[in-house]
């Protein structure tokens, strides 16, 4: 009996050691915790730690700066592009009414070879007027078009769209003359220009038909001289006569002595019919 008291006392003892070993492990950490804080080295990594973020967060609010700095710029530029922008097109409006005030012809697509060419000349007569860019040139021609010529037009600038191919004005003019004006009209009007001769018209109605023709072919004809020598040719040979080309050097100078020779030949024939009429009644 007395062995089996001694055993019991003995794991009580156990159990109490047991006990005690576990609270004491139980406070042995936050004794532990409390003294690192305390530490010089804690608080040397906390301070860096700090720094750190402090560091992360300046960084983060400058890149934000950066970017709002940047915002304005982006948005400057964009307000001044806008401000280009309705510059252009209030100037395009300004030069468009220009445009329209100087009265352009109309082409409705006549195959009238001369009447395409005359429309040609107008549209660079006015271009030469406002000093149009390129491109306007083309606007502004082709919203002068109407009829066939207008639906051709369309038809060709579609293709255009399609191959995203810049149009300029020589292109447009190539174009055009392939349709309203090509190369065998010009070679024809050429040589009806050749075998033109006043015949039995009047040095007015001559005029006006060697003007007619003769404008298709002035870029070769720079010098005045060289016109007043084909309209001389081309006069009967009772007026050329009466017409010295040595001292008439100029287009009109010819024009003018023509006339005034048709003038007195003109009243010569007219007295001259009247004396044979007296002389037939009388």
């Amino acid at each position: 009996m007395p062995p089996r008291l001694g055993k019991r006392s003995s794991n009580s003892s156990n159990s109490q050691v047991i006990e005690a070993s576990t609270k004491q492990a139980s406070v042995l950490p936050e004794e532990t915790l409390d003294t690192a804080s305390r530490s010089p080295l804690y608080k040397q990594q906390e301070h860096e730690t700090m720094q750190l973020l402090q560091t992360g967060v300046g960084r983060v609010e400058q890149v934000e700066q950066k970017i709002q700095v940047m915002d304005a710029k982006i948005q400057a530029v964009q307000q001044q592009l806008q401000e280009v922008k309705t510059k252009v097109e209030q100037g395009q409006e300004n030069e468009m009414s220009k445009f329209l005030e100087l009265a352009p012809p109309l082409f409705e697509g006549i195959l009238e070879p001369l009447a395409a060419y005359d429309w040609l000349k107008e549209m660079d007569r006015a271009f030469d007027i406002l000093g149009c860019t390129d491109e306007n040139k083309v606007t502004y021609a082709t919203f002068q078009l109407r009829g066939s010529a207008l639906y051709w037009w369309q038809m060709i600038n579609t293709g255009i769209q399609q191959n995203s191919d810049a149009y300029t004005w020589n292109k447009f003019k190539e174009v055009f003359c392939e349709k309203y004006f090509p190369a065998e009209v010009k070679t024809e009007i050429k040589k009806e220009f050749s075998e033109l001769r006043q015949e039995n018209m009047s040095v007015a109605q001559f005029d006006a038909e060697f003007t007619k023709l003769v404008r298709v072919f002035l870029p070769q004809w720079v010098v005045d001289k060289n016109l007043a020598e084909q309209f001389w040719m081309k006069l009967r040979p009772e007026i050329q006569t009466e017409v010295d080309i040595t001292e008439l050097t100029s287009y009109a100078s010819v024009l003018n002595r023509a006339l005034s020779v048709e003038k007195l030949q003109s009243s010569r024939d007219h007295h001259h019919d009247k004396r044979m009429h007296f002389r037939q009644n009388y």
